[in-house]
């Protein structure tokens, strides 16, 4: 009697088990299918056919992903990214991971694998690296580097994928270490470079990319340290920078000597008339 009862009860498990695998199975054949045309439709999860890892695992519709993505690494089972496709699989949102399971980067796609917006990244502790705005797969606006405390680092901004517009370095993320300008890609303009106690250490102007003009270097105290000339990127000669001084030296003197106002050249005409008695 007790041998019936086990025997019945191991047919109705093994009854159950079967509809299980029986359902299990026809999901799968229903949802990782192709449609008439060859479209993909409904659940499905690609493995290597060498190896037979998971590679991703996603849902379909008319051949475009939709909703939630999980994309694998090739050795196991760590996650390698999560995506959320939208916009008929056009804008995604990416979570990309370490393959310690640190995320390394996170951010916007459009039409597939173009970055948008602002994407951050991330080393394998989690801390944030940098920062960069993108439109349409090019750099545009702010980007920064920031140091392991989360502080800022350096502060630069794009235009069309070139570096274009202000250019700060910091040693604490307020303290300003550098200093520059950039135009289409190529430093312009004044150049300075300082010591943590806001000394330049040094100063000077670039053109078109390479260092022009006169450049000064100090000491942390403010002392006067050395003086180069540059031409073109090229570092003139100690005579052609102190012909360059004296002939600047003799314009700063031409400069300074102003016409006289009619106040200066007369003393009694800044005076109140004196009242007649």
């Amino acid at each position: 009697m007790l041998y019936l009862c086990w025997a019945n009860f191991i047919i109705k498990f093994m009854k159950k088990v079967l509809v299980i695998l029986f359902v299990i199975q026809n999901f799968l054949m229903l949802s990782q299918t192709l449609d008439a045309s060859g479209k993909k439709q409904g659940y499905w999860k690609k493995t290597d056919e060498r190896t037979g890892k998971l590679i991703y695992e996603g849902e379909f519709k008319d051949d475009k992903p939709i909703g939630k993505f999980k994309y694998y690494y090739p050795t196991d089972t760590t996650t390698r990214a999560i995506m959320i496709f939208k916009n008929d699989g056009k804008t995604s949102y990416a979570k990309l991971f370490h393959q310690n399971g640190k995320r390394a980067a996170e951010g916007k796609y459009i039409n597939k694998e173009t970055k948008d917006s602002l994407w951050t990244y991330y080393d394998e502790s989690g801390t944030l690296l940098s920062s960069e705005t993108y439109s349409v797969g090019k750099k545009n606006g702010k980007s920064c580097v920031y140091l392991a405390d989360g502080t800022l680092s350096e502060e630069k901004f794009y235009k069309n994928d070139l570096q274009d517009g202000v250019c700060k370095q910091f040693f604490d993320g307020k303290t300003v270490k550098s200093q520059s300008n950039y135009v289409n890609g190529k430093q312009e303009g004044r150049t300075t470079h300082y010591y943590p106690n806001g000394t330049e250490i040094a100063t000077g102007f670039y053109k078109n990319g390479v260092k022009n003009g006169i450049w000064i270097y100090k000491e942390e105290n403010g002392k006067l340290k050395e003086r180069e000339l540059y031409r073109n990127g090229k570092l003139a000669s100690k005579k052609e920078m102190e012909e360059f001084l004296s002939k600047n030296k003799q314009q700063q003197a031409a400069d300074n000597k102003q016409p006289a106002t009619s106040n200066q050249q007369s003393g009694t005409n800044n005076k109140q008339p004196a009242n007649k008695k």
